[in-house]
């Protein structure tokens, strides 16, 4: 099965601000205007209050405490792209395919920076490290997203389910389930593609990117500072003459 090229070189300084520059985001408080970077909505300002996006009901950013420390759920920037790939025999056509993958590039696009990447799986595959899509019977829902996450917020594990192949063609359907896979919830504060009502947006909003943005910003704060966490620790445990020479 083919897949659509995809050229990111417009995407890359959009990805670079929040892997190079991970404290900015780190640093802006609960209530602030963020700056978007990098993609369709690039220098929009908006406001962002991370107290109404985690809020009871409407959490589109979710937490996970780690030594008292709150973290957004997500995947690290420097693991992305997240691998993606189809559940193996389950007559995921070409046309579905590509139909799939155009709309995860529009997500790509709005968010300026690369999100996926195809993998092939497999039939007796199931890596907790790739995003499988599977075609399965839902009953009245178009989509159904399972994620597991670590106590740091990392996620892993995750499971996007489709009604059927005709679903990969829905651009609403894929992008609410794939922002899931990412690690986002769902959300009744502002106009978004996480709405849950029959008249959300098809797309990313420029909110939705905003959040999205800061939250991604965050993660890698966090993760630089685990790093230079365990290369101090790696430090204190080497002995005196090691340290010496």
């Amino acid at each position: 099965m083919r897949f659509p090229r995809i050229d990111f070189v417009k995407l890359i300084p959009g990805l670079a601000f929040l892997i190079c520059c991970p404290l900015a985001a780190h640093a802006q408080k609960t209530d602030t205007l963020w700056t978007i970077h990098g993609g369709r909505y690039d220098l929009a300002n908006v406001r962002i209050d991370t107290d109404i996006a985690t809020r009871r009901g409407s959490r589109f950013l979710r937490i996970s405490k780690l030594a008292g420390d709150s973290r957004f759920v997500g995947w690290n920037p420097t693991r992305l792209p997240a691998a993606v790939a189809f559940r193996a025999n389950r007559g995921v056509t070409e046309s579905d395919s590509t139909a799939f993958w155009g709309i995860l590039r529009r997500m790509e696009l709005d968010m300026g920076m690369r999100l996926f990447e195809p993998v092939s799986l497999a039939s007796d595959s199931d890596p907790a490290d790739v995003i499988v899509v599977d075609i399965t019977s839902l009953g009245r829902d178009e989509g159904k997203t399972l994620v597991t996450w670590g106590t740091s917020g990392a996620v892993y594990d995750a499971r996007v389910h489709l009604r059927s192949t005709s679903t990969l063609h829905d651009q609403r359907t894929v992008t609410h389930e794939m922002m899931h896979a990412l690690g986002f919830g769902h959300t009744s504060m502002w106009p978004s593609v996480m709405n849950t009502g029959a008249f959300a947006p098809d797309a990313l909003t420029v909110v939705d990117v905003a959040y999205a943005q800061f939250a991604l910003g965050s993660r890698a704060a966090n993760e630089r500072a685990d790093m230079w966490q365990r290369i101090a620790l790696a430090y204190e445990r080497m002995s005196p003459d090691s340290v010496r020479h």
